[in-house]
């Protein structure tokens, strides 16, 4: 278990540093924070956990900021 773990850590950290090489960091940094956005909707989806109204409006805040950052 702890391999698989370090296997996905080894590819999501060589990913990142892949993605600041091609872009810009300004849109690589907001997009790769949001990472809490698939943790609350993975524990929605599959715990069945429900969100509070806070959750949702910041779900709903964190994905407007990244499509006004990519159309800018």
């Amino acid at each position: 278990m702890l391999a698989i773990i370090g296997i996905f850590d080894a590819i999501a950290l060589l990913t990142y540093n892949s993605g600041i090489a091609q872009e810009f960091l300004s849109i690589v940094v907001p997009v790769a924070a949001s990472y809490p956005v698939v943790t609350i909707l993975l524990t929605h989806t599959f715990l069945k956990e429900r969100l509070h109204w806070m959750q949702y409006l910041g779900v709903t805040a964190i994905i407007l900021g990244l499509v006004t950052i990519s159309i800018v």
